[in-house]
């Protein structure tokens, strides 16, 4: 193994660890992604004390609905999506459906490829 000459055979190259500009949304991101997961992991921290009601789901779907043609449309789509979809994961007519097999990685694979074909066919 040939190392550069500033390098000894024990010796590592200087870890490069740096914030990223929040100023831009990073490529290929309509969003910062960062956000979504500290609050996923704030609320399955706090699921205990967290409820969810269909009448808050609706009415964020409302206040979307009634500013989507404004500048604050794409935090409230975001805000309104996710409890909708936190909402829908706790219906029990969902918890009655219990598939027989697990098909997750499957739709992962599948999904993938699905999402490079179109990538490549409208990037």
């Amino acid at each position: 193994m040939h190392l550069p000459p500033h390098l000894g055979p024990h010796s590592l190259p200087l870890v490069q660890i740096g914030l990223r500009d929040f100023s831009e949304t990073p490529g290929g991101y309509s969003f910062w992604p960062e956000p979504f997961f500290m609050l996923g992991m704030l609320l399955y921290g706090w699921r205990e004390r967290i409820s969810i009601s269909g009448l808050a789901a609706l009415g964020f779907t409302m206040v979307f609905l009634v500013f989507r043609d404004t500048a604050g449309a794409q935090p409230l789509f975001y805000l309104a999506f996710v409890y909708v979809v936190l909402w829908a994961g706790t219906t029990p007519l969902l918890r009655r459906l219990v598939p027989r097999h697990d098909y997750s990685y499957g739709i992962y694979l599948y999904g993938f490829m699905v999402q490079q074909c179109v990538a490549n066919i409208a990037p």
